[in-house]
């Protein structure tokens, strides 16, 4: 497990997983005008950050309990257990919604 023993050890474990984060930035961008209709993309991005705002509000009061509650190295733990359900949430929608070959053409 992810255990930092010391301020630096939990900076370094922040800015990695900050760099790992904005990697995704350009992969949504780049995905969302090949699979929505051009009349749709204000609403398409608009969907698409919703998540993000929502999460940047009530995160910080989650970690905050947990922190009071745990330690700060639990923090990096839960993160990665949350990006690997999102993937694996993913890629079962993407089986199940869109195998279709229209959404193919449109990636192409």
């Amino acid at each position: 497990m992810f255990i930092s023993t010391s301020t630096s050890q939990t900076v370094l474990f922040y800015l990695v997983y900050g760099f790992f984060d904005s990697m995704t930035m350009p992969i949504t961008t780049s995905i969302v005008p090949k699979i929505v209709p051009p009349k749709s993309k204000g609403t398409a991005y608009s969907f698409q950050f919703i998540p993000t705002s929502v999460i940047g509000i009530v995160m910080p009061i989650i970690l905050g309990m947990l922190i009071s509650l745990f330690e700060i190295w639990l923090i990096f733990p839960i993160a990665i257990i949350f990006y690997i359900i999102v993937l694996v949430i993913t890629q079962i929608r993407k089986c199940k919604c869109c195998s279709g070959s229209d959404f193919n053409s449109k990636l192409a």
